[in-house]
């Protein structure tokens, strides 16, 4: 604390978010997290080529990779199949729906 006078004054640091750079390290070729994108982009353009409206409301704009399950569970993350658990949606719904919503409509009954 400074004194000024006979007060005292707080000398309190500037408040603001410190910010970093992101990371610029390039990924090994081969390591894990090389072929977890590889296999992403990959995963992306195969839908892209078989589906051409959101799973779920038939939108047909912005549509981006949509997971029922979430991308952490591996065996699931790239399955394309047309029962899979990779399909294209809008960004509301991929955004907003969770598998319990899946679940309690009668057309994705058997997914």
């Amino acid at each position: 604390m400074a004194r000024r006078g006979d007060r005292e004054v707080l000398q309190l640091m500037p408040l603001r978010a410190i910010k970093k750079p992101f990371s610029t390290k390039t990924t090994r070729i081969g390591s894990t997290r090389w072929v977890e994108t590889q296999l992403d982009e990959l995963t992306r353009r195969i839908l892209h080529l078989t589906e051409s409206s959101c799973f779920t409301c038939g939108s047909t704009k912005e549509l981006q990779v949509g997971h029922l399950f979430e991308r952490r569970h591996r065996h699931t993350r790239w399955d394309v199949d047309e029962k899979g658990n990779n399909h294209l949606q809008c960004p509301n719904c991929n955004a907003f729906m969770k598998r319990s919503e899946y679940d309690a409509l009668p057309e994705f009954q058997g997914y």
